[in-house]
């Protein structure tokens, strides 16, 4: 016979409320035992998930915009000047390769500034109302180059209509040694060219804490381009 089921009688009354007891146990345990499972399954399906950041880029004058940096790689840990390094020459190579068909923007743009007030850190660093772009990143001597050398054939691409801008996934910024010298190979975009200018510079980053406090220091002091391919 089977214990307590089948002792269901007036003699021994207490056996259907210990079969009850006994149902209800065994389904406490398997609800319990179901929680830790669904528990293990929930630690293990979090610590499975990565995150996978990227960045959404927006060209402020052709409107376009594009994925930059959506690598499923490891991430690589930088040191603090290699990283303000890199970004001040990526923010410079993007200045310098840039042609508006705006004449406020470009002149806005271009101009110099007075470095302790205009290239302080209290201004607005967006690209369209940043003032003196080249001037706040680039050394006087290269900034003088830039409006003497660049600038007269820039306006000519400006009466062109020729508008310029770089292609954010083609930047490609590389250190050579630890002497503060990058290498740069970059697309630019031309609205009178159908394939990219494909151009590649050497950069050379010094720093000057008083003068550049916008970038913590970092400057570029001098920067030579070239054009390879066609």
């Amino acid at each position: 016979m089977k214990y307590p089921d089948d002792f269901d009688t007036p003699t021994f009354s207490a056996g259907r409320h210990l079969a009850s007891s006994r149902w209800v146990a065994t389904s406490i345990m398997i609800v319990f035992l179901s929680i830790i499972f669904a528990c293990g399954i929930l630690l293990w399906a979090q610590n499975s998930v990565r995150v996978h950041p990227f960045l959404v880029s927006i060209n402020n004058i052709t409107g376009q915009w594009n994925l930059v940096g959506h690598h499923h790689d490891n991430y690589i840990s930088r040191a603090a000047t290699y990283t303000l390094q890199e970004s001040v020459v990526g923010r410079f190579v993007k200045y310098w390769f840039l042609i508006s068909d705006n004449d406020t923007i470009n002149e806005t743009l271009w101009r110099s500034c007075d470095r302790q007030t205009e290239c302080s850190p209290k201004v607005n660093s967006d690209l369209i109302s940043d003032t003196c772009a080249i001037y706040c990143l680039a050394a006087d001597e290269l900034y003088s180059s830039f409006t003497t050398n660049v600038v007269p054939q820039y306006q000519q691409n400006v009466v062109m209509n020729d508008v310029w801008v770089i292609r954010p996934n083609s930047l490609q910024i590389t250190p050579i040694g630890e002497t503060g010298i990058w290498q740069v190979r970059v697309d630019v975009l031309s609205s009178l060219n159908p394939e990219p200018i494909k151009i590649i510079a050497y950069a050379n980053v010094a720093r000057n804490t008083e003068l550049y406090p916008r970038t913590l220091g970092y400057y570029v002091a001098d920067f030579n381009a070239y054009r390879i391919g066609q």
